[in-house]
């Protein structure tokens, strides 16, 4: 492919050091320029057995060695940029990229009704509803709402594993609100549009992780599309977008007191919360409309190219 000049640059996607070694050493002996796209840090995560230790190696290698020999990084957050400029890697190897969607996807209304939702009050958190999104925490905040607000559901959208799904109905269980908690299942695009967009609020509150403080997670941009209220919560680059009250409701990290006030002050202030949802999608709009990258990601690549 490089004698017949069909190939310009290798990006390497969420790599694995060791799955991608062979690959980057032929790219470098063919003087043809690499990409490593990081959209997660793993190497500070805890080891419980020799499997883990090898995978931990992995991803020190690819946090740390990787950026290094790499002609460029595509990174998913600010702080995954600020860690990769204090080891050293220059600035103009870095390019910011955050999650991005087509705005319009969300805006457009979406005709794909879903009849367990359709005649339902309800706050929505969509994902594979993993230990890192603090389902656990959204739990413990919606019962504590139900206690004023009996006629609203949490729905939980997406295909979670059969032991996290246990987890959440048994949790549910005991904490009083079975009744209240809907799963959805895997949902259509179209149908995923439309439970957003018929939500009271769309919630993105996750744990204080490594991977939730370093990562970017795409439902918080396809939320703040809809222009329906957001609920999160300060970690990740979400204080670099969001401003408390202004364009989000932002939640204290894992605390469920200060999710269910949030919860509160939009199911009693129905006009600041139509306010603070338009704010939003104005964000999603600047901020994480893939076509406002074009131009500059073309920039990056070409000059990459053409240093090499």
């Amino acid at each position: 492919m490089k004698k017949e000049r069909s190939v310009d640059l290798v990006l390497f996607y969420t790599p694995d050091f060791f799955q991608v070694l062979p690959s980057l050493v032929l790219a470098k002996l063919c003087k043809i320029p690499t990409v490593l796209e990081l959209c997660e840090i793993n190497s500070t995560r805890c080891i419980e057995n020799f499997r883990q230790r090898i995978r931990l190696v992995s991803a020190v290698l690819t946090d740390r060695l990787l950026p290094r020999i790499c002609s460029g990084i595509i990174v998913i957050s600010a702080k995954i940029r600020e860690m990769l400029l204090a080891n050293g890697i220059k600035p103009q190897k870095i390019f910011h990229l955050p999650i991005l969607v087509d705005y319009r996807e969300f805006t457009e209304y979406s005709a794909a009704p879903i009849p367990l939702l359709s005649d339902k009050k309800y706050f929505l958190n969509s994902g594979a509803l993993g230990e890192k999104d603090g389902c656990n925490y959204l739990l413990d905040a919606f019962a504590l709402l139900c206690r004023q607000h009996e006629d609203v559901y949490l729905v939980f959208t997406g295909d979670p594993d059969y032991y996290r799904k246990q987890y959440i109905a048994n949790l549910s269980r005991e904490l009083g609100i079975e009744g209240q908690i809907i799963f959805t299942g895997f949902l259509s695009k179209d149908q995923l549009v439309w439970s957003y967009q018929h939500a009271i609020a769309l919630l993105c509150c996750r744990n204080n992780s490594q991977y939730a403080n370093y990562g970017s997670p795409t439902k918080l941009s396809e939320y703040l599309s809809t222009g329906k209220p957001v609920i999160t919560n300060e970690v990740g680059d979400n204080n670099v977008y969001l401003e408390k009250n202004r364009n989000a409701f932002i939640a204290r990290v894992e605390d469920c007191e200060s999710i269910a006030e949030q919860m509160h002050l939009i199911l009693t202030k129905p006009a600041t919360a139509v306010e603070v949802g338009n704010e939003g999608q104005k964000v999603a709009k600047s901020y994480f409309h893939y076509e406002n990258y074009v131009s500059s990601l073309d920039t990056f690549v070409r000059a990459l190219c053409r240093a090499v």
